[in-house]
Parts: C-alpha cells; sequence; structure tokens
C-alpha cells in the first residue's frame, strides 16, 4: 500500500467520495475501503457518517453513542442531519442523551427538523436542552443548509445569527403568536446577505413576510435570492409570490407549484425576473381542468415569449380532464397544436430545452388508455422532433403527480 500512502489526502477523498456518490444506500463499497488500510479507513468515515438520522421515538442510536465516546473524532464527519421529534409524552426525547450526543456534532451544514408523527412539532414544547443545542448548530461557521417540516412556533428571530445560511426550507411551518426564542435572538441590524435559496407553501406566508421585511425589518436581503421554491395555494400566497418576484433582481431558478386560478396572469408574475431567469420549473397538480385551460397557458407564455427573457430550461407538469369523443378530440389535438408552436424553442431567444408531462385523468365510462396518444409528435410534432425536448402523455394513476413532484426535485 506504498502507493497509495503517498498520495495527497484530497486524492483519497476525492476517490472515496465519487464511489460513495455511486454507491448503494448502504454505501457497501465504501465500507469496504475502510477496511484496506487506515487512510482509506480515515478518509471512507467521513462518508460512513456524514448523514446521520434520528428519531425521538426511537431514542439516541446505542451504536453511535458508543462510536463517539470511543471516537469523538466520528462526530465532525457528520455533515446532514435529520432530527424527527415526537414532543408529547415522549421520555426519550426528555432524557439528557439527546442533547449530549447532538453536542457531539461540530460540522454540520445540512438540518433537517420534522414531526415523527401526525402532528405538527411544537417548538415550545422541544426540551429546553435540545432547543438550545439546535440553536447552536443553526449557528455554526459550516451551517448553509436549514429545513423544517410541520413545526408550530418556528423561531424565525433565531435566524438572525445564521450568516453562513445559504438554503431555507419551510414546509407546512407556522409561526407562534409567543414563540420562545434563545435570548441572543433578535432581527439584525442589517439584512443578511448569505440566503441564495428559499422554499415557502400557502402555510408560511405570515413567516416568509417577517423575515423578508414585508412586515417589519428584515431577516435576509431578498435581492440576493438566486432560487426559489412557491406553493400558490390561495391569494395571500399568490399575492407574496408577487410581491417577492418583484424584489429579486438576481433570480435564476423558479419552481413554481400552483392552483387553478393561479395561471391567469402568470406572465404578469415572472415579468420583473425574466432578465435573470434561466429555469423555470411550473407544476400545476389540480386534478379538474378542461382544455379550455390549455387556451390560458397559451396565452400566458405567448406574452412571456413576447418579451424580453433568458430563459434556457422550461419543465411544465399539469393534470388535463380531457373529452373522449371524437370532436372534442380533435379540438383538443389543435389546442395542443397551438402550444406546442408557442413553446418551439427556435421562437425564444435563449431556451435550449423544454419538458413537458401532462397527466390525462380517466374517464370512468370508458378505458383509461383510449386516448393517450401512443406518440406525442401526433400533438406535438415540433416539440418532439427536438432532441433537446421531452413530451409525455401519462394516464392518471394514485400517486402520479407526487411522483412527478420527486422527479423535478431530483432535477433540480
Amino acid at each position: 500500500m506504498t502507493g497509495i500512502q503517498s498520495l495527497p489526502l484530497e486524492i483519497i477523498d476525492d476517490i472515496i467520495e465519487n464511489s460513495a456518490l455511486t454507491d448503494d444506500k448502504k454505501l457497501s463499497n465504501v465500507k469496504a475501503c475502510a477496511l484496506t488500510c487506515r487512510i482509506f479507513h480515515f478518509c471512507s468515515r467521513k462518508q460512513i457518517f456524514a448523514n446521520v438520522t434520528l428519531n425521538s421515538r426511537k431514542g439516541p442510536p446505542r451504536l453511535l453513542q458508543e462510536l463517539l465516546t470511543t471516537t469523538p473524532a466520528i462526530g465532525e464527519c457528520v455533515r446532514k442531519l435529520k432530527f424527527s421529534l415526537f414532543v408529547y409524552d415522549d421520555k426519550e426525547l426528555s432524557s439528557p442523551e439527546f442533547p449530549e450526543l447532538l453536542k457531539k456534532f461540530t460540522q454540520v451544514r445540512h438540518l433537517v427538523i420534522s414531526n415523527a408523527s401526525t402532528a405538527f412539532v411544537v417548538w415550545d414544547a422541544i426540551p429546553r436542552g435540545i432547543r438550545d443545542i439546535l440553536h447552536r448548530i443553526m449557528h455554526l461557521p459550516t451551517f448553509q443548509y436549514l429545513q423544517f417540516i410541520c413545526v408550530q412556533n418556528f423561531p424565525w428571530r433565531s435566524l438572525a445569527d445564521c450568516a453562513t445560511l445559504k438554503r431555507l426550507h419551510l414546509d407546512s411551518t407556522l409561526a407562534g403568536t409567543a414563540p420562545i426564542f434563545p435570548a441572543s435572538a433578535t432581527t439584525p441590524s442589517l439584512p443578511l446577505i448569505n440566503l441564495r435559496e428559499y422554499n415557502m407553501d400557502f402555510q408560511t406566508v405570515q413567516i416568509t413576510r417577517k423575515i423578508f421585511g414585508f412586515d417589519g425589518p428584515p431577516v435576509f436581503d431578498i435581492r440576493h435570492l438566486k432560487r426559489m421554491f412557491a406553493f400558490c395555494h390561495d391569494s395571500p400566497s399568490v399575492v407574496l409570490t408577487r410581491e417577492m418576484l418583484k424584489k429579486t433582481s438576481q433570480l435564476t431558478f423558479l419552481h413554481l407549484r400552483t392552483f387553478e386560478g393561479c395561471c391567469p396572469g402568470l406572465s404578469l408574475m415572472l415579468s420583473p425576473v425574466l432578465l435573470s431567469l434561466k429555469k423555470f420549473d411550473f407544476l400545476d397538480p389540480t386534478a379538474n381542468k378542461t382544455p379550455d385551460y390549455i387556451d390560458v397557458f397559451i396565452d400566458e407564455f405567448e406574452s412571456i415569449r413576447g418579451q424580453h427573457n433568458v430563459l434556457e430550461e422550461l419543465d411544465i407538469s399539469i393534470y388535463l380532464d380531457i373529452p373522449r369523443d371524437s370532436a372534442s378530440a380533435l379540438i383538443v389535438k389543435e389546442k395542443l397544436g397551438a402550444l406546442d408552436k408557442t413553446l418551439d424553442t427556435s421562437g425564444w431567444m435563449s431556451l435550449k430545452t423544454v419538458s413537458i408531462d401532462i397527466v390525462e385523468l380517466p374517464n370512468h365510462s370508458l378505458k383509461s388508455d383510449d386516448f393517450i396518444p401512443s406518440q406525442p409528435r401526433e400533438f406535438f410534432p415540433v416539440l418532439s422532433s427536438d432532441k433537446r425536448c421531452r413530451v409525455q402523455f401519462l394516464p392518471h394513476k394514485p400517486g402520479r403527480m407526487e411522483k412527478l413532484m420527486d422527479i423535478q426535485n431530483l432535477r433540480i
């Protein structure tokens, strides 16, 4: 192993890291590498212990506790930490073992706090010792990503000290009227400028308005956002998304998940960011749309095409209730043909790729695949002939749209 030992550690780290990227979920190859020699053992440790998941109902992992006792340096290998909490009648969560375990994770970059049940995690109900440690993790100099899932009384003021935070995702997270924050948590005199990515849904409108300065002093400077995920379910979330896009000047990626009634006005919503936006993902899982919806869709994208823009990628996923009779089928074919021409990449200044998923709702009186064209070329002849574009019709199945959401997230 003399040759291996003479390699710089950076090279060995790259070898192990690349192996981990193509490895299975159990990191079998990386674990095998760890058994070859001391240097590989040391470098493999960074990948084996990079991701740690804790569940308060199951208690602290005993094996991990033992390893950290004998080899404390393992705690520095933990980069991503997911903590699922159940705060009611949870004896394990109240024990001192969790705070002691969390203290040993000193290099965390990525933290996800979620619920371990169907109920919200009430931040105030989390034992003070655990809250303080989580607060400390959020303010580590290595910290870059924070996600809260189903958390009530979200401690948004504590973000004021997260100077290194670059990505913030809030899903079904609510701000309380009288949340308990650490004493040092105050709104900064100047908004933080490092945040580059933000995720909001219709339940986080109140928090979003607070941290970006729509209701009081801002915690983050919205002008520095480059990536944004927005779920427009109702009027307040639509209005807030429009207000945010008016203030962003560097946005290059937008993932917009909307419901019927939010598509009209899409071009006006996007207008402020068209000079910087390069990738736009549009997802509409509403299950009761008719082909007339295509007309609105075409009008909005014709308006976007008519404005100066730098869009390079479009990713569109929609549900469509398509009639089965032959006359209606011809109308639908004409409408989709018009959409085909509207999204033709040659009609856009910078557009390179287009991806369209149309999920066809079932008609219970006929077979579900009666209308689904075997060749999308029949309806999208222009886009289908372009190797850079992808069009597919999909029959409706339970969970189909959820799968499309996952696929879009993977593409991101």
